[in-house]
């Protein structure tokens, strides 16, 4: 009996360990009731100094990319913002390269909302849809280099970096976080 209470003890422990590594925020639809989860944010790249550093009257584009997973009404995406000075940036596909050579290519994405952060600087949110096997390949492999195509943008056309291991690791995570809700 003292052996049963113990293992329910370690168990619930063990589910609550579990659960506070899922950092998920979460909001439900005051209509429908639906549940909408996401993650946090990972920044994975960034480029462009700004002018001031470079020298009077200089200008150049610079921008962040971030990815965060969005579950709601039954669908998993792949949410990319970008924010972008003085140049103007469109996402057009995603290339995520695994640790044991896979590659997941994602192409024509959803646009999301834009946004004017002041009179030189913009957030854009794009989305790819993910399949389940898409989700379990992100929560069972570790990134190792990506590759952003964005139209619109001259000065950097495509993005490609390896992935830094803690970012691979939180972008794990979060898959591993969202994939535990979908089962």
């Amino acid at each position: 009996m003292k052996l049963e209470f113990a293992f329910t003890v370690a168990l619930i422990a063990s589910m609550d360990v579990a659960n506070a590594q899922c950092k998920l925020h979460t909001k439900t639809d005051d209509f429908d009731g639906s549940v909408t989860s996401w993650t946090d944010q990972v920044r994975i790249a960034s480029d462009g100094m700004p002018g001031i550093l470079k020298g009077p009257g200089y200008v150049e584009c610079s921008f962040k990319i971030f990815v965060n997973l969005v579950s709601a009404k039954g669908k998993v995406v792949l949410a990319i913002t970008e924010r972008s000075k003085l140049c103007d940036c469109a996402t057009t596909a995603l290339l995520l390269k695994f640790a044991d050579g896979k590659v997941l290519t994602k192409e024509s994405p959803r646009s999301g909302q834009s946004k004017t952060i002041s009179a030189w600087e913009t957030e854009q949110y794009s989305y790819f849809v993910l399949t389940k096997d898409e989700l379990a390949l992100l929560a069972s492999q570790k990134i190792v280099k990506f590759r952003l195509k964005a139209s619109g943008c001259s000065e950097h056309p495509v993005i490609e970096d390896e992935m830094s291991k803690r970012d691979a690791e939180k972008i794990q995570e979060s898959a591993n976080c969202i994939l535990q809700l979908k089962n």
